[in-house]
């Protein structure tokens, strides 16, 4: 009875070392994959410094409220802080909300409405010029370039709500986008005129990406994502 239970001992004791190499082996999760992980480079550490309430989602990206990612440039060195021109702060931080546009808080519509593009950039499900499928995303270069914005929520933004990396706001600093909601989703992007008046510039259907923003290039003040 007694060799039995060193037999069963020592069978336990083999199964939990095996476990435990196969754990040591397996490695830990994909930073990519998990979200809250810590930031792994300098420049995604400063990234985060500068958005206190942000959240890492992957090797270059960090989500800066529900909804809404912001991701480093692709050529940017991951060695080199991201550097903010404090100048540009007091504006931040002194700038009052402005409304919605006027179709999105119900009657009395202020804006031009212009006819909605399409192009069958993707099928469902690829990224679409380095944007995730199901976001609308907003890059800061031409030919989707530079830093970029992306949006999941259906919601409206004002982009003078969100910092810009290396000073000022993001509004008037957009030069491309991408749309890679699902298909025949809309975006509709806005310029801000100015005494609650924001005129609608164009409207895109997903799959849809513009390399350049002719006529409106570093005017786009707001986004709204997937409208009702």
């Amino acid at each position: 009875m007694q060799r039995l239970a060193r037999v069963f001992s020592s069978g336990v004791a083999a199964l939990s070392l095996i476990a435990s190499i196969s754990a040591l082996n397996a490695g830990p999760a994909h930073a990519a994959d998990a979200v809250g992980v810590a930031p792994t480079s300098i420049a995604l550490r400063s990234l985060v410094a500068l958005y206190p309430n942000s959240t890492v989602v992957s090797s270059d990206t960090i989500e800066i409220e529900e909804g809404v990612l912001l991701s480093l440039p692709k050529n940017h060195n991951m060695n080199v802080p991201v550097i903010r021109d404090q100048s540009g702060d007091q504006e931040s931080s002194t700038k009052s909300r402005r409304p919605a546009p006027a179709e999105l808080r119900g009657p009395d519509v202020a804006t031009d409405r212009p006819a909605t593009v399409e192009f069958a950039a993707a099928a469902d499900g690829p990224v679409l010029a380095g944007c995730s499928y199901k976001y609308s995303c907003l890059y800061s270069d031409n030919n989707y370039a530079g830093y970029r914005l992306s949006f999941t929520t259906c919601a409206f933004r004002d982009l003078s709500r969100y910092a810009y990396p290396t000073g000022g706001l993001w509004n008037d600093k957009v030069s491309s986008w991408s749309n890679n909601q699902t298909t025949g989703t809309l975006s509709w992007y806005y310029n801000y005129e100015g005494n609650g008046r924001w005129l609608q510039f164009l409207n895109s259907k997903a799959p849809y990406a513009a390399g350049q923003i002719t006529g409106y290039n570093n005017m786009m003040d707001g986004i709204q994502v997937c409208p009702t």
